[in-house]
């Protein structure tokens, strides 16, 4: 269930008091500001002209991360 879901399924005092009830999803912004900082450095590593492949490789990953920040993967596998 998203952040968006469980707003719009509270009343109005929950509603009032939503701030607390995403306290539940930080988890997510974490690893969000983990990727972020990692795409920091692989830039940095770009344009130091680091090996190409593993620059891309890690590029890769890091998308992969950010999506599954915002995408909920685990349910594809159950």
């Amino acid at each position: 269930m998203s952040i968006l879901h469980d707003y719009l399924a509270s009343d109005g005092k929950t509603q009032a008091l939503h701030s607390f009830l995403e306290l539940k999803y930080i988890y997510k912004y974490y690893l969000l500001i983990i990727s972020l900082l990692s795409l920091a450095f692989i830039i940095f590593a770009y344009r130091k002209k680091e090996n190409k492949g593993i620059t891309f490789t890690a590029i890769l990953s890091l998308f992969i991360g950010i999506a599954s920040v915002f995408l909920e993967i685990w349910k594809w596998f159950i």
